[in-house]
């Protein structure tokens, strides 16, 4: 019985053949699993100086806040001295980013070291009540700044965790579930 007959001989090339069709195709699908990969990085990279330049259109109406924060003054003094456009202009501008935050459209990691500190800050200090006040039945309702609420709890304890706040040469690796130990 000969081993290199022409059958046995096709048989090996059909299986050599189908062996390499696998290899490629694997091959194939890693690349493609990559190009994907940068793919979406560049999206939300891309989603994220969009939001970065929305977030810049507001920068003169966080500094108006915060003048009105350092004052000891609250956000009804701004509605008085027709000022609160300026709240409600961040307000909005936090709420969208609330959403592309949400939906995971812009890199979490950035919303995190860019605006989360700012956005606890104004916050704590004057937007939350205001919202609070806005989302009552008598007025906007629940609904009304719902991605703003919810971007607060999610990046709430992020600023503790700020590399001038802890000392620490870098940010952990998620601000938003970290612990200080």
């Amino acid at each position: 019985m000969e081993i290199f007959t022409i059958q046995n001989l096709l048989a090996l090339g059909l299986l050599l053949a189908t062996i390499a069709y696998a290899y490629m195709t694997g091959l194939i699908i890693k690349i493609s699993k990559n190009q994907v990969k940068l793919q979406h990085e560049a999206f939300e990279l891309e989603a994220f100086m969009h939001a970065v330049d929305f977030m810049e259109e507001v920068r003169a109406d966080r500094a108006i806040i915060r003048t009105y924060i350092k004052s000891n003054k609250i956000w009804s003094d701004m509605k008085k001295d027709g000022k609160i456009d300026s709240l409600d202009k961040v307000c909005r501008a936090f709420d969208v980013l609330g959403l592309l935050d949400r939906q995971k459209l812009v890199n979490q990691d950035l919303v995190d070291r860019f605006y989360a500190p700012p956005l606890v800050e104004l916050w704590e200090k004057m937007m939350g009540s205001y919202v609070d006040e806005l989302r009552k039945p008598e007025h906007r309702g629940k609904t009304h700044y719902w991605e703003l609420d919810s971007l607060y709890r999610r990046v709430q304890n992020v600023p503790k965790y700020h590399p001038g706040n802890t000392g620490l040469p870098d940010w952990p690796l998620h601000p938003r579930n970290a612990s200080i130990t």
